[in-house]
């Protein structure tokens, strides 16, 4: 039970944290002339699907980790870290 108690705050804090970006992304890639020309136009369209999906990761790992195993959790959990670094478009660069 102490697994499972600790999964869940896990679980809707990092949620919370990417649903935190939901609103930024949303306001800038329907103002475009907020970004400078040199960025891609639909680079803030990708990262708010980016954080939709993760927001859904975390929800997925919450009820895995309740009603399945905390274990199925942490492997979810790692796997979005993962996902993050791996779709990162990082800061400045020339992509």
């Amino acid at each position: 039970m102490d697994q499972k108690a600790a999964v869940e705050p896990y679980a809707l804090i990092a949620g919370m944290m990417s649903a935190a970006w939901l609103p930024v992304f949303y306001h800038i890639d329907c103002n475009p002339k907020l970004v400078k020309e040199s960025v891609p136009a639909r680079t803030f369209a990708v990262q708010l699907r980016r954080s939709v999906l993760g927001v859904l990761f975390y929800i997925i790992a919450a009820f895995l980790g309740w009603f399945v195993h905390p274990i199925a959790a942490v492997i979810l959990f790692i796997f979005v870290v993962a996902y993050y670094a791996w779709t990162s478009q990082g800061i400045g660069s020339d992509r």
